[in-house]
């Protein structure tokens, strides 16, 4: 598994102008979003996870439920929470100068 250290917000930003240069918020088109959670990774004990639950079926229990890392961001305008997985962020930041 990848690390779980921190990932600075300026790598984070860097990331995001090189992958999506133009992201927008899918509740209000606004462009200026918060880093949520990623400065309080390990050091207050928090970690931000994502349920990937699929499709409940009889006997379906969801804390089996396969997780993964996440960064958090909120928008700044009208509250939209977004997740992204830190795995392409953590294996982008790897192979950069």
């Amino acid at each position: 598994m990848y690390e779980t250290k921190p990932i600075p917000q300026s790598e984070i930003v860097r990331f995001m102008q090189a992958k999506t240069p133009h992201a927008k918020c899918s509740g209000c088109g606004q462009s200026s979003f918060a880093l949520v959670n990623e400065e309080n990774i390990n050091g207050a004990g928090l970690e931000a996870r994502m349920a990937l639950t699929g499709y409940p079926f009889p006997g379906y229990d969801i804390f089996k439920a396969r997780t993964t890392d996440v960064v958090v961001f909120m928008c700044n305008n009208c509250g939209t929470v977004w997740q992204l997985s830190r795995k392409p962020v953590c294996d982008w930041l790897s192979v950069q100068l």
